[in-house]
């Protein structure tokens, strides 16, 4: 605003400039194709118009100037109220962390959430642990079960790593290793007590079939959702893992028994072994023991 006041201010007394010019000049010094000079009636006229055009814009400045003053009156007020209400809500202002503090933080947050998953952990062993141990377990059996897990899977994660370095699949007990370790029990259980074991932990100890998808091996048998797979080829079914595995064992397309629970009673379907086109909820509760883990 001020830059333009020194030009307007600047402008304006160029043009008394010229008008007093014009008034002073002597015509013997003009020249043909000049002008002729203003008489003093007509200068003061034109002199008296200047000025009050310049006092109306001298007028409208200074009503500009207050219009901007009250402005920024009302800005620097909300300011100082939002200000006002940072602090008190803090009771000072804080200072902006460093590098330092960010990554001491972050470690801090890191060793914490160790800590909740820790705890997590030792919590879902001892619900376990007291599952176990209601269902008619032996502490001893208990602590057999769960360092035999560790062992079944440590050999199943060795020979899962031979097989990739020959360039050779892994077996159908490699690839049921990886996807349920617990169930590698079962070569070294009874079937009772490893059912009892898996009752005692609220899992599943049958397939449910959830979905049949349409053209699938299983829609041509015959099975159908809520049908209940119980044994695959005359063994045991107690989780989607296993049936995947057994579907794996063998030569493909050869027929296979399966025996499945409709409405409470018992039938037997004939199916090519291979994948049979179901979902079942076993992989969800699969999926959140892992999770647990």
């Amino acid at each position: 605003m001020l830059k333009i006041l020194g030009l307007f201010t600047a402008g304006l007394a160029a043009g008394i400039a010229i008008v007093a010019l014009m008034l002073d000049v002597d015509p013997g010094e003009q020249g043909s194709a000049s002008p002729l000079p203003l008489s003093s009636a007509a200068a003061d006229e034109q002199l008296e118009t200047l000025s009050i055009d310049i006092e109306q814009w001298f007028t409208m400045l200074d009503e500009r100037f207050a219009t901007f003053d009250q402005r920024l009156s009302v800005l620097a007020d909300q300011v100082a109220k939002v200000r006002a209400a940072a602090l008190s809500g803090r009771g000072a202002a804080q200072p902006i962390p460093t590098p330092e503090d960010i990554a001491r933080l972050a470690a801090e947050r890191a060793r914490q959430m160790e800590d909740v998953m820790e705890a997590r952990r030792a919590g879902a062993e001892q619900r376990e642990r007291d599952q176990l141990l209601a269902a008619g377990f032996t502490p001893e059996r208990i602590d057999w079960i769960k360092t035999r897990i560790e062992e079944l899977q440590g050999e199943a994660n060795q020979a899962q790593y031979e097989a990739l370095q020959a360039g050779r699949p892994a077996g159908p007990d490699v690839m049921l290793s990886i996807l349920d370790p617990e169930a590698l029990l079962r070569s070294e259980m009874s079937d009772d007590e490893y059912e009892r074991y898996v009752a005692a932990l609220g899992r599943p100890t049958n397939v449910d079939v959830d979905q049949v998808l349409a053209s699938s091996p299983a829609k041509q048998a015959g099975l159908q959702a809520g049908d209940e797979l119980v044994a695959y080829g005359g063994k045991r079914v107690l989780s989607y893992p296993e049936l995947t595995a057994l579907t794996l064992d063998g030569t493909p397309g050869e027929p296979v028994v399966v025996d499945v629970r409709r409405d409470g009673q018992m039938l037997q379907l004939v199916l090519p072994r291979g994948p049979l086109g179901i979902s079942s909820t076993s992989t969800v509760e699969l999926a959140r023991r892992r999770a647990l883990h």
